[in-house]
């Protein structure tokens, strides 16, 4: 790893958000693969993770951190998708919204670019979606996958 991968890392686990940010654009406008900014990323999000569950960072910092990976993705993903790897058609439809209840997206949104980026036609419908609406959509779309995200163990 190299000195600004590192610090990538660090940044982004450290929420240092505006740093972070500016970083992943000058790496990505030097040519870095996308996919290796993302996976520094991910190494953060560990980080984060690891600092959520020793009670250094609480439920603030896991939001802050997903947003900051998802403006990271948006960095990224133009550059994904130009890639000559991705398929050429689309691998399936998928139906994906956060469940009646429940106002978090940052699961949702982490697998809705995951999908993107791999091939998958997928349809966000957003958060707090009740029952009715899901099937609405199943009936009109016709997903071969339909994904519930909840967070709340009320939701």
């Amino acid at each position: 790893m190299n000195e600004n991968e590192k610090r990538l890392v660090d940044l982004v686990a450290d929420m240092e958000e505006e740093d972070a940010l500016v970083l992943a654009q000058e790496m990505l406008d030097g040519g870095v693969d996308p996919l290796r900014v993302l996976a520094l990323c991910r190494e953060a999000m560990d980080i984060v993770g690891k600092r959520f569950e020793n009670g250094e960072y609480f439920l603030p910092e896991l939001i802050l951190a997903g947003e900051v990976l998802d403006q990271i993705g948006a960095m990224a993903k133009p550059l994904i998708l130009l890639s000559p790897d991705k398929p050429a058609k689309k691998l399936a439809r998928v139906l994906i919204g956060t469940v009646h209840g429940d106002l978090h997206d940052i699961g949702k949104n982490i697998v809705t670019f995951m999908l993107d980026i791999n091939g998958f036609e997928v349809k966000d419908i957003g958060i707090d979606v009740p029952v009715a609406n899901f099937i609405e959509e199943i009936k009109a779309l016709q997903p071969h996958v339909v994904c519930l995200s909840g967070f709340l163990t009320l939701a």
